[in-house]
């Protein structure tokens, strides 16, 4: 039982959810779905392709998630959900999202390639899922850890933090100097 204020219980148990990603794939109670397709590790790989738990917004990032099917179910949808230290989703990354081919294999790797993350400095988890034939098969909450401890997103020094948002967007300003503003957005 934690006795603490509301924000120091969320990240009490955060924490413990991403301790627990050592053991994600062995005896993990938060675990959930029938079985039938499982994962059996993560991996999570930096712009580099080398395994890493810190990696750097601007450059790519590599998720990779082996899986077990033994009984050769064919069809099947996964995704992978990022969450903030706070528990906020900040991506949903759904294979259903980019028409992804849906046949699985016994065994396999399925992959999902980043190729320019755009998250502010601080601590993520990875949540991985799965679903065939109607049925949740595999949901590991706690499948992965990792920290963004630097940014090259913007071409500035200054890196947005979680505090700032939740995720960050390419864009570029416009300055118009001397232009009456009702011609300005032209």
């Amino acid at each position: 039982v934690f006795d603490g204020r509301p924000d120091e219980a969320v990240k009490e148990y955060l924490g413990q959810l991403g301790a627990a990603a050592s053991q994600a794939f062995g005896d993990n109670p938060d675990r959930r779905g029938n079985g039938v397709i499982r994962f059996t590790a993560a991996q999570i790989r930096d712009d580099q392709s080398r395994i890493a738990n810190s990696l750097v917004a601007g450059k790519a990032a590599t998720f990779v998630f082996p899986y077990e099917n033994p009984t050769g179910i064919k069809k099947a949808v996964w995704g992978m959900e990022l969450h903030n230290e706070r528990g906020v989703v900040v991506a949903d990354f759904d294979s259903r999202y980019t028409a992804f081919p849906d046949d699985l294999d016994k065994v396999g790797v399925l992959t999902c390639h980043v190729p320019n993350l755009p998250l502010p400095i601080g601590s993520y988890r990875v949540l991985i899922w799965m679903w065939a034939d109607g049925y949740v098969t595999d949901v590991v909450p706690n499948a992965g850890v990792f920290d963004v401890q630097t940014s090259v997103f913007y071409d500035s020094v200054k890196s947005p933090t979680m505090k700032d948002c939740a995720c960050m967007i390419a864009h570029e300003w416009r300055h118009d100097a001397g232009v009456p503003s009702a011609t300005a957005a032209t």
